[in-house]
């Protein structure tokens, strides 16, 4: 206790002098010595050897260290200071005479301090000392001649495999078939004289067999064929009606009967479809539309070859004044109007005859049902043997429209 208050009067007396002491300011750096020139090299035979030169080596690596993360140690070769006869063989290369002074305006002196001066022959074969000592260039590319750039490996080969982009060429011919030595000659137009060859027909040079012949069409028929084809067509021509010429008969024009009954613009057809009827049937043209239509889509189908194929059809009615069927005050039938034929049966080319009231439920059933479902369509009212009893022997087909569609019974 006797302490503390010395300590306290030391440190109150102390206190007034660190106050009044001047603070101390940083010496200055010393100014950095210009750069001076690189010295050269002394002569190594002049230096005393002191110790053998250890070699510097880098420390191995941690025994416990994993060797991926291990770098390679570089070590050095321990070479011997006082070893000279290197040296003395480098001084006696020889000194090329006509080489120009290293530094021409220092004269023929090199200094490398104020007070030392190396000769410049001394100088000279130093730095060629200081050359050979440098370690060779290795040349990894055996074949470089040092003047032209070296090649890939394998370039040439692959170049030579895949070779660049060339021009393109014309196709080869194909190999010779037989069929290629017949070749189409043009058609010389009437009164025009031969035709004369073009560029690219046969006249020209250049012409290959091999081309697309100019027509493709067989050689022209006998005289005898064409003459009766055309002799068939006018009179085809000559006795279609209706402007069709699958639609064989006479143009009758208006046809009046008593009261209301008549047809304007009638025909009379005797075939359809190069289908022969039984007896000619007065009709309009819209009716003898529609029995076309039926007889290539419904009839012909239907009997297919059977028995040859269709022949002929059975016409049992056609434009009549008359009630429907056939009962006095009754309302007025179409074929009062010429919109109605009735079909009893069918001839085939074998001379069977397939009859609507037999052959409804025997075996022609199923072609008689099926020319029935396929007049729904071209024709507005179908009526067959289960439509009722006045209908149990033949089709009646008219062309009566509704609002609902065809009639089909």
């Amino acid at each position: 206790m006797r302490l503390l208050p010395l300590l306290l009067a030391a440190a109150l007396s102390a206190g007034p002098a660190l106050a009044q002491t001047a603070p101390l300011r940083p010496e200055a750096r010393p100014l950095p010595e210009a750069p001076g020139r690189p010295l050269v090299r002394p002569d190594l035979a002049s230096v005393a050897p002191s110790a053998p030169a250890r070699p510097a080596v880098r420390p191995a690596s941690d025994p416990d260290t994993p060797r991926g993360n291990d770098s390679p140690v570089l070590t050095a070769l321990p070479r011997d200071a006082t070893d000279t006869a290197g040296i003395e063989r480098l001084a006696d290369l020889p000194v090329v005479a006509a080489a120009a002074p290293l530094v021409p305006q220092l004269g023929d002196t090199v200094s490398t301090s104020n007070t030392h001066r190396l000769p410049l022959d001394e100088a000279m074969r130093l730095a060629r000392a200081d050359r050979e000592m440098q370690p060779p260039l290795v040349n990894l590319l055996p074949s470089w001649d040092g003047a032209t750039a070296p090649v890939r490996p394998g370039y040439i080969a692959v170049a030579a495999v895949q070779p660049m982009a060339l021009p393109p060429l014309r196709p080869s011919l194909r190999p010779h078939q037989p069929w290629m030595d017949v070749v189409a000659t043009p058609v010389p137009v009437p009164g025009e004289g031969p035709p004369v060859a073009e560029e690219g027909d046969l006249g020209d040079p250049g012409y290959s067999i091999y081309a697309v012949a100019l027509a493709i069409r067989p050689p022209e028929r006998p005289p005898e064929i064409t003459q009766e084809a055309t002799r068939v067509a006018a009179e085809r021509a000559r006795g279609q009606v209706c402007g069709t010429p699958e639609l064989q008969g006479d143009t009758l024009g208006h046809v009046g009967g008593p009261g209301s009954c008549g047809i304007d613009g009638a025909v009379r057809v005797r075939s359809v479809a190069g289908i022969p009827l039984s007896l000619p049937a007065r009709m309009d043209c819209a009716t003898a539309r529609s029995l076309l239509a039926w007889v290539q889509t419904g009839a012909i189908p239907a009997i297919g070859s059977t028995g040859g194929g269709l022949r002929e059809l059975h016409i049992v009615g056609e434009y009549a004044c008359r009630g429907r069927n056939n009962q006095a005050g009754a309302r007025l039938s179409e074929h009062s109007f010429g919109r109605a034929i009735d079909i009893a049966g069918f001839r085939l080319r074998d001379g069977t005859e397939v009859s609507v009231l037999r052959g409804w439920n025997s075996s022609h059933g199923r072609m008689l049902r099926a020319m029935w479902r396929a007049a729904c369509g071209p024709f507005g009212t179908v009526l067959g043997p289960n439509a009722n009893a006045a209908h149990r022997d033949h089709f009646h087909f008219d062309t009566a429209r509704y609002r609902s569609g065809s009639y089909c019974r």
